[in-house]
C-alpha cells in the first residue's frame, strides 16, 4: 500500500486497537472551566471519558465487582473527530512539514490553524517521512489535513460546527431577576462524530467497558444533558496503525499525569508539551447529593505532547477527593496514557 507522497509503509510494524465511533444526534458541550459555558472544549479528554465509564460500571455491576483495579486493565485515548472512514489524530508538538504551493511567509499562519491529521498523514508524521503537505488536503477552515478519498475534492465539508445559544437562569425563589448566559454546543456532520482507541487485554473487562459505554450513551456525557446534550450511539471496529520500529520519541494520545519516577529535568528538556489543569464536579451514583461538590485539581500533559522514548512512560491514577468530611470515598482521575512511537522530523521539538 502506498500513500500520496510516495512513502512506502509496508515494512513498518502495525499496532491494532479497538476503535469506538461515537455519533451524537444532538448537541455536545464539554466544559472548559468552572463557568465557561460560552465556549466548549473540542476534545473529549481521556480522563473524563474513563471516569464516566467507571461511574457507569459502578451503576451496572456494583461496588463489589468494580473496584479501582477495574481501571488498571485498559487504557484509552482521548476522543477525536472522524468523518466517514477517516480518523483524525492530534497535531504532534514537533516540527511539521511545509505546505506545498503556499508562500513561505504564509506557512506559519496556515500551519497554526491545523489541529488534526488524517490517518495516512499521521502515520507519515510518526515515521518522520512526511516531506510536504498538499494545500489541497486542508479541510474545514484548515483545521484538518487529509488525503482520504472521501475528503479530497470536497469543497464544503463540515466535520464539527459550533453554535452558541442563549439561556436564562431563573432563581428558584424569584428573589432576583433572571440572568442570561450563553452555551456553546458542538454539532457534528451527518457522517461525523468522535472516536477513541481502546487498549484492553482482559476480555471480561472489555465487555464491561462496552456495557458501560452503552449506558453512558443513554445517560449522556458533558454538561446540559437535561436538554439533550451528550447522548450518543456507538459502533466498534478495529484500527491498524503503522508505527516506526526504531522511534526516538513517543507521542501521547491521552492526557498524561506522570508518576514521580517517570520524568526528570533531562527528559523534559528533550520533550515538547503543553499542560492543562483538570478538575470538575463529583459524579457518584451512590451519593448524588455530592454532585455539586468540586474535586481537587491536578495538572496533566496534553494530547500531542512528545517525550523521549528512552524512558517508559505510563502515568498514574490520582485521588482528587476534596478535603471535605462529607466525601468518604476516593475520587479517581486516571492519568495513564496511550503512547505511540514517533520519529520527529528534526531534533528541534517545539
Amino acid at each position: 500500500m502506498q500513500y500520496s507522497h510516495g512513502f512506502e509503509i509496508n515494512c513498518m510494524p502495525t499496532q491494532t486497537y479497538r476503535v469506538f465511533k461515537l455519533r451524537f444526534p444532538g448537541g455536545l458541550h464539554l466544559a472548559k472551566g468552572k463557568s465557561e459555558y460560552d465556549q466548549s472544549d473540542t476534545i473529549l479528554h481521556s480522563d473524563t471519558l474513563k471516569s464516566a465509564l467507571f461511574v457507569c460500571a459502578l451503576q451496572l455491576f456494583g461496588e463489589k465487582t468494580i473496584q479501582s483495579s477495574f481501571l488498571d486493565y485498559f487504557t484509552l485515548s482521548s476522543a477525536y473527530p472522524f468523518f466517514r472512514s477517516e480518523f483524525f489524530f492530534p497535531k504532534p508538538m514537533a516540527s511539521l512539514p511545509q505546505l506545498e504551493g503556499i508562500e513561505q511567509e504564509k506557512q506559519g499562519k496556515r500551519l497554526k490553524k491545523v489541529q488534526y491529521f488524517g490517518k495516512s498523514y499521521f502515520e507519515q508524521l510518526l515515521a518522520g517521512s512526511a516531506d510536504v503537505m498538499q494545500a489541497a488536503h486542508l479541510h474545514d477552515g484548515d483545521k484538518y489535513v487529509s488525503d482520504h478519498e472521501h475528503l479530497v475534492g470536497e469543497k464544503s465539508i463540515t466535520i464539527v460546527r459550533s453554535s452558541v445559544q442563549q439561556r436564562v437562569t431563573i432563581p428558584y425563589d424569584f428573589t432576583e431577576d433572571p440572568t442570561p448566559y450563553y452555551v456553546d454546543r458542538l454539532f457534528f456532520g451527518e457522517e461525523a462524530g468522535l472516536f477513541f482507541l481502546l487498549d484492553c487485554s482482559n476480555e471480561v473487562v472489555c465487555q464491561q467497558v462496552k456495557a458501560s459505554l452503552a449506558l453512558l450513551g443513554d445517560n449522556g456525557i458533558g454538561t446540559d444533558k437535561t436538554v439533550g446534550n451528550g447522548y450518543f450511539t456507538f459502533e466498534e471496529s478495529e484500527l491498524l496503525l503503522q508505527v516506526p520500529e526504531r522511534a526516538t520519541h513517543q507521542l501521547c494520545l491521552s492526557l498524561y499525569c506522570p508518576a514521580e519516577e517517570e520524568l526528570n529535568e533531562q527528559v523534559l528538556s528533550n520533550s515538547s508539551y503543553n499542560l492543562i489543569k483538570r478538575g470538575g464536579y463529583l459524579a457518584n451514583p451512590q451519593n448524588v447529593e455530592n454532585i455539586r461538590l468540586r474535586k481537587r485539581s491536578v495538572y496533566m500533559f496534553t494530547e500531542g505532547s512528545v517525550f523521549p522514548r528512552s524512558h517508559p512512560l505510563r502515568g498514574k491514577l490520582v485521588d482528587l477527593k476534596p478535603e471535605i468530611p462529607l466525601v468518604t470515598h476516593p475520587v479517581w482521575r486516571d492519568g495513564r496514557a496511550l503512547f505511540l512511537p514517533i520519529l520527529p522530523l528534526s531534533d528541534d521539538l517545539h
